[in-house]
């Protein structure tokens, strides 16, 4: 390949028993010859027919530097790099060149070309080789040249340059589908350091239920599937990826006697394509099922907000009965239930109220010093009236009296009311405990909020802090847990459930400790 001198000649010549000028002229891609200087001096067919060329003899010395036959996108990448293989994705735009009639087409053209300088043995440049393809056919071209090419034995010289410097990864397999040779896209593409690790293993497994789009025909000459490929495994120890997604087409080559002697492949990655289309699936599933839990959202709030309404109205009109009709504790009792069922309709507005400003950008944080032990003790006292007849409620803390931090001491109280809310609802007997501690990590503080009450199924227990979760038919909205979620961002902290506590449930807040200034 580094003397081009008889291949210029025999391409010259234009001999029509030429095995180069034959198989020249059979390659489906575009290729031309040019010689030291930069003059055109062959072309084959596939390029006549790409660029519309009307007569060849009249192509014939094009200067590669200066013609505007040539892309000029393509003439400013030879100026500017010295490199000896130049490879560029560009528009051919045949608007710019109607004035020379040359070509019989029109409009735009998108190509990938590849260009390689020859030197001779004294480094002087000697000729060029530029190949074209257009880029929506590059697949079919590529497999067009390894059939052909196969059966002259993969020695021309053009074959091997354009083999191994194709974009497309490909490989030519024994009968056995062991690998022979394989270009450098295939050594790319598997992130193979060294191609002799790759040669004489056996291509990758084609899967007896393809994932995607296929053409599966174990008797045909061609095929065609795509499927995923995981290389984690100590199969393949050369391959250095662990995913891919890959389109791969595969044919029978045969030697002239009709007999297989071995397998041509060509391989599209199509990794990234799969993993947008699998995040698009998942965003869509997401969706929707946030749509159904808004809708569930829905029915659950219309029951919610009408049950405590009815009983408030019930009971109020029982207390309006006429003097005598109700016991005193008759009247306490009813009192009460219309108490409750008050704060039970105020946390459910509350909720949607919070919820709406956290979408409408009105949910903002005031940080100040804040007492610690000040803080809880004023939580507890917020959700005493809540807590059940035979449920102990306290406060363990491993801080100083006068220990301070800074943050906004309303919106971490809302997190622990909703933590022991929820703990009221679902404790009937033994403790609800509020636990606060810095020692185990100077640089946050620990709030954690435990029970002994029925707990949470480990399997819900990962969707706890998505919006319009609710994890069974007490009242509530399904927005607490989500509004504490958004807090603790706003606040630098985050919020999570223990699964490894099985006594009950425990709720964790942590939160940055930031110095105060005086």
């Amino acid at each position: 390949m580094q003397n081009l001198r008889p291949l210029f000649s025999e391409l010259v010549k234009g001999k029509a028993n030429c095995p180069t000028q034959i198989l020249f002229d059979l390659l489906p891609m575009g290729m031309a010859i040019f010689d030291s200087k930069g003059l055109l001096v062959a072309t084959n067919k596939a390029d006549i027919e790409m660029f519309g060329i009307k007569s060849k003899a009249g192509t014939m010395g094009v200067n590669l530097f200066y013609d505007i036959a040539v892309a000029p996108e393509l003439q400013e990448v030879i100026a500017t790099n010295d490199e000896d293989e130049i490879r560029i994705n560009h528009l051919f735009d045949f608007d710019k060149i109607k004035e020379t009639g040359r070509y019989s087409k029109s409009g735009k053209m998108r190509l990938f070309s590849y260009l390689k300088k020859f030197r001779d043995e004294h480094g002087e440049i000697e000729g060029y080789m530029l190949i074209n393809m257009e880029d929506k056919r590059s697949d079919e071209e590529l497999k067009g040249l390894y059939g052909t090419q196969y059966q002259h034995g993969g020695t021309d010289p053009v074959f091997q340059e354009f083999f191994e410097k194709s974009p497309i990864a490909a490989v030519i397999t024994d009968a056995n589908k062991r690998i022979i040779r394989c270009n450098e896209s295939f050594l790319r593409l598997f992130q193979i350091k060294n191609r002799e690790y790759a040669v004489g293993f056996p291509m990758p497994q084609q899967p007896k239920k393809p994932t995607g789009e296929s053409v599966v025909d174990p008797n045909a000459d061609y095929w065609m599937y795509e499927n995923e490929y995981d290389f984690t495994s100590n199969v393949y120890p050369f391959i250095g990826v662990d995913y891919l997604y890959l389109r791969v087409e595969g044919i029978r080559l045969y030697d002239s006697d009709g007999i297989l002697k071995g397998h041509f492949f060509y391989m599209t990655d199509l990794t990234k394509k799969k993993q947008y289309e699998d995040g698009l699936k998942r965003q869509r599933e997401r969706a929707l099922e946030k749509s159904e839990m808004k809708s569930r959202f829905l029915q659950n709030m219309s029951h919610d907000i009408r049950n405590p309404l009815n009983a408030i109205v019930g009971f109020s009109q029982l207390l309006g009965l006429p003097d005598g009709t109700l016991t005193e504790e008759e009247k306490e009792e009813y009192s009460n239930h219309i108490a409750n069922n008050s704060n039970m309709l105020i946390m459910l507005v509350d909720d949607i109220l919070n919820i709406s400003d956290v979408e409408n950008g009105n949910y903002k944080v005031t940080l100040r010093p804040v007492n610690i032990n000040e803080l809880c003790a004023n939580t507890l006292k917020s959700v005493e009236y809540r807590v059940p007849g035979n449920v102990k409620l306290y406060y363990t803390t491993d801080v100083d009296n006068d220990a301070s931090f800074t943050t906004d001491g309303r919106r971490v109280q809302q997190i622990l009311i909703n933590y022991l809310t929820n703990a009221c609802k679902h404790t009937t007997e033994g403790e609800i405990k509020l636990v606060c501690n810095t020692k185990e990590n100077p640089k946050q503080i620990h709030f954690s909020v435990i029970d002994t009450g029925e707990g949470i199924d480990p399997s819900m227990a990962d969707d706890l802090f998505q919006r319009f979760m609710k994890l069974n038919t007490v009242q509530g909205t399904g927005l607490g847990l989500n509004i504490c979620y958004t807090i603790s961002q706003k606040l630098g902290g985050t919020v999570s459930y223990d699964k490894s506590y099985t006594g009950g449930a425990k709720f964790d807040l942590y939160l940055p400790v930031k110095p105060i200034t005086a």
